[in-house]
């Protein structure tokens, strides 16, 4: 029996848990006779053990998460060693292993370079999923010249060389990368974005899925309209667009929630135009469901790194049935071109702010009959039974 190995040396216990769950889930339906190893820090483990009621389908195997020093993360000589150990971890666990393929969920600078450099074309392939580091690299870089050599931006810009590959989790991402990363075009595979519903989710059944989907219509709460800004309220992410969108509507039909956590101190009004203000502590899965079935559509202003990343907050929205109100990059452009919208047409700030100001609950309703289909056929097309033959295809020929 072939093995097939997936290690996620970031992710906090709480972090990607949706997203790891799908993407197993996806390697199953792909490969159904081969076995599945996941490998994180035990924390992540016994989270995400709830998204398999049958323990039995996945393997799971406790390592020591990369020791990433938040006030040294531009130092690449500080993370020199902490990615070297995730290195050798992962060379042990494998060796003398029949192994299909090997798959890292997410690295920084220095887990990149020394993954690329140590992990030599005698061991498995190796694919990289590429989350939101790229993206993140364009919202700031240090000036420190040789910091920034050994920055992520310079080491994704290096390529990889044969026998290691990128997972792209959009067609868009691809797209973006491929013309602005030539040398790593040839690197490069696509699968979309899995989705898989929360088991702490209410209304959810012991198979993972979702009772509500396609309930989509607005909510009877009197005369309002609630949007949502979902995750991390970060700059990058476009919360300070949605705050000042709250801040400046003049609609009194519309409310405006923010389901997620922020770690910026700020004073108390500045979330005054918000019904619901952000969380300074991780918000939990449970509590983030329960308020996202509450709301009727997702704002997400994206900025303009977000089209090297696939927003996990957007696929919660059409998970759970939400028109989701956008800028159209890259990767929002070639879903909308291919399945046609799942929200209102924005593509700046102005036009938001005036779809807001203008906005009914008649209207809302009226476009979001339009937009439900569009989000179904986006939904199907996301899950694991659905992907898993694409990512086959390209595994299969590494």
């Amino acid at each position: 029996m072939s093995s097939i190995y997936f290690f996620d040396f970031l992710s906090l216990p709480n972090m990607h848990l949706p997203f790891n769950a799908a993407f197993l889930k996806t390697i199953q339906k792909a490969y159904p006779k081969d076995q599945i190893i996941f490998a994180a820090s035990a924390g992540h483990i016994e989270n995400l053990k709830p998204y398999f009621p049958n323990p039995e389908t996945i393997v799971f195997q406790e390592i020591a998460p990369f020791d990433y020093k938040n006030e040294k993360a531009h130092n690449p000589f500080w993370n020199r060693k902490a990615a070297q150990k995730c290195l050798a971890a992962a060379k042990n666990i494998v060796n003398g292993q029949l192994v299909r393929h090997v798959i890292i969920g997410g690295v920084e600078a220095a887990l990149l370079r020394t993954f690329r450099q140590g992990w030599k074309q005698n061991l498995p392939q190796l694919y990289y999923i590429l989350h939101g580091q790229l993206g993140t690299s364009f919202s700031w870089r240090t000036r420190n010249p040789v910091f920034r050599y050994f920055d992520f931006q310079s080491e994704f810009r290096r390529g990889l060389p044969e026998g290691q590959k990128w997972i792209a989790l959009e067609k868009g991402i691809k797209q973006s990368v491929s013309e602005a990363f030539p040398k790593v075009k040839g690197s490069l595979i696509t699968l979309e974005h899995p989705i898989t519903y929360s088991p702490n989710a209410e209304n959810s059944t012991d198979d993972g899925e979702n009772n509500d989907l396609g309930e989509g219509q607005a909510h009877n709460h009197e005369d309002k309209i609630r949007i949502a800004f979902l995750g991390a309220c970060t700059s990058e992410k476009g919360f300070d667009t949605f705050l000042r969108l709250a801040q400046n509507c003049t609609n009194r039909h519309v409310e405006f929630w923010a389901i997620g956590s922020s770690k910026k101190n700020c004073a108390l009004d500045e979330y005054s135009a918000l019904t619901r203000a952000p969380d300074k502590q991780y918000v939990s899965e449970a509590q983030y469901y329960h308020d996202l079935k509450q709301v009727d559509m997702v704002m997400l202003p994206f900025t303009e790194s977000y089209r090297y990343i696939s927003s996990g907050s957007l696929l919660d929205a059409v998970a759970y049935s939400k028109p989701v109100m956008t800028y159209r990059n890259a990767n929002n452009a070639l879903i909308v071109d291919e399945y046609g919208a799942f929200g209102p047409d924005t593509p700046s700030e102005r036009d938001m702010q005036a779809y807001v100001n203008g906005l009914t609950k008649a209207a809302f309703d009226r476009d979001n009959q339009a937009w439900q289909p569009v989000i179904a056929r986006i939904y199907k097309a996301r899950t694991p039974e659905a992907l898993a033959e694409n990512y086959r295809t390209e595994t299969s020929n590494p």
